[in-house]
């Protein structure tokens, strides 16, 4: 039959699921489902005004298809705005917020489903995001850039699985006075920034510790780049070995990686939050964090307080050196 036949075409997928749902369901199941009963309502309205198409809603997801991107990202601006209205009538422990991924591919369509790697990287822009964010590809960025107020973040590139190019993601900046910028946006010529290296020449694996010692909030943007981008670099990729890839912290820098947030002013917690989720995302992809114990004691941290992501160590020089002589170079970031 006709309307069962195979098709193919290039698609906007809007990725969605709810920050914290297991805790939600373990506090109270039967006011969780009436609330995301009621937000599926509204979500798959909102997306049907703008010409989308709810495919799935399995558990707390919603997968949804666009034949126009800027009618993905619109819509799901409409949503973010719309549930943030919806919470502020619910007590704060019951709010149910949604973080939005959107992604422009090739996709199969077939029995009303979508299929391909598109819907994927979907799912792992998705999980980027901040609670009550959207985070974008750059193929939706390059169509959308011009045509909407708001604001984008560049947060580099990520690595998706059996993918083999990894995705540059961007954040959209849904705040007044962000309007019309585009921060952290790469400059000159990409292919030349992941491109060959001579320096690989005839190297397997790149084995690398970053010793981070210094603890402004914008050293963890640092950090954040470097790693990544040693990660998830094209070239790093095409070796015969994965990466492997360490980080240290220890001085002023044990800091930034506890919850307490001890010495950092109010403005300072974006930066700290993004950083907390980057470090349980690079965590799952094979980074390894270490915190030097002698430092939380010294810089008078609480180790019960340490981002759970992170293994404590006795010494950080010792564990630096101990991976030095294991062949890794250092970076040190202070």
């Amino acid at each position: 039959m006709v309307g069962n036949a195979t098709q193919r075409r290039l698609t906007a997928i809007l990725s969605a699921d709810v920050k914290g749902y297991s805790k939600l369901m373990g506090d109270d199941d039967e006011s969780t489902v009436n609330t995301i009963t009621a937000y599926r309502k509204v979500i798959t309205k909102l997306i049907q005004n703008h010409q989308g198409r709810v495919v799935d809603t399995p558990g707390d997801n919603i997968l949804a298809d666009f034949g126009s991107a800027l009618n993905a990202v619109k819509s799901a601006i409409d949503i973010q705005r719309t549930l943030e209205i919806e919470n502020g009538k619910l007590p704060n422990n019951r709010r149910m917020v949604f973080r939005i991924g959107i992604n422009l591919g090739d996709i199969l369509h077939k029995d009303h489903c979508i299929y391909g790697h598109g819907v994927n990287i979907a799912a792992r822009i998705e999980s980027l995001a901040d609670p009550g964010g959207i985070c974008i590809s750059r193929g939706v960025f390059d169509q959308v850039k011009r045509k909407i107020r708001q604001g984008f973040e560049y947060l580099g590139e990520h690595t998706v699985k059996n993918i083999p190019e990894p995705v540059r993601i961007y954040r959209i900046l849904l705040t007044l006075e962000d309007e019309g910028k585009e921060i952290g946006e790469p400059t000159g010529n990409i292919s030349a920034i992941s491109g060959e290296y001579a320096a690989l020449e005839g190297v397997k694996s790149l084995k690398t510790v970053f010793d981070v010692s210094q603890g402004s909030p914008q050293t963890a943007n640092i950090v954040f780049w470097a790693v990544n981008n040693v990660y998830d670099d094209k070239s790093v990729r095409t070796l015969s070995e994965p990466p492997q890839v360490a980080v240290v912290f220890h001085g002023p820098a044990v800091k930034m990686i506890s919850t307490d947030r001890i010495g950092f002013k109010e403005s300072d917690n974006e930066t700290l939050d993004k950083f907390a989720k980057m470090i349980s995302q690079m965590k799952k992809e094979g980074v390894k964090f270490e915190v030097c114990d002698y430092a939380l004691k010294v810089m008078g941290v609480d180790p019960a307080t340490v981002l759970p992501e992170v293994d404590h160590v006795g010494n950080g020089f010792i564990s630096i050196a101990g991976y030095q002589a294991q062949g890794y170079s250092v970076v040190t970031v202070n």
